[in-house]
């Protein structure tokens, strides 16, 4: 490997590790200024959406069952 391709790959190492640096710094910031924290409120509209997306997979699955019975009786 010559000199130029070694100054380039430290380089880019350099440049990926002030990266993650920066980036695990400025989260740690965030999570401390409480900016990523959930509030319960958000926590129950994700329950609640969950709730509501099983309710909709059983009827999804029900009408299929129904239907499937419609076409065993056809044949």
């Amino acid at each position: 490997m010559s000199k130029q391709q070694e100054k380039i790959l430290r380089f880019v190492g350099g440049v990926i590790t002030v990266a993650f640096a920066f980036g695990v710094t400025y989260g740690a910031m965030k999570v401390e200024m409480g900016e990523t924290m959930d509030t319960v409120a958000d926590h129950e509209k994700r329950i609640d959406k969950v709730e509501i997306h099983m309710e909709r997979q059983t009827t999804n699955q029900e009408w299929i069952m129904d239907s499937l019975k419609r076409i065993e009786g056809r044949e």
